[in-house]
């Protein structure tokens, strides 16, 4: 996520309300320090159980970004993409829609 060379680990929580937030436990080298909040929905705007979550230097910028493909239903998705700055993600963009 950083682009310090180490993995860190990212998670989806699920608030309710179609709320989630994405959280990144950054690594150590020996251990994880305490999750800092990178990513906030906001009240309303992602159902956690429409999503599947994949991370990857999608940018090839050294940093690992993530990828969540979207059930919207009726046979439709999108593959939405948040870039990490080292600090934070960018707003999802839309990579691909089905």
């Amino acid at each position: 996520m950083t682009g310090d060379g180490l993995a860190d680990l990212v998670v989806l929580y699920d608030y309710g309300n179609s709320t989630s937030k994405l959280w990144v436990f950054r690594s150590t080298g020996t251990g994880f320090a305490a999750p800092a909040l990178w990513w906030d929905s906001g009240s309303g705007k992602w159902d956690w159980s429409s999503s599947k979550l994949a991370v990857g230097d999608f940018t090839a910028d050294g940093k690992a970004d993530v990828g969540i493909l979207y059930d919207y239903g009726a046979s439709t998705s999108k593959l939405w993409v948040l870039r990490s700055t080292g600090t934070g993600f960018t707003a999802p963009a839309s990579w691909w829609d089905s």
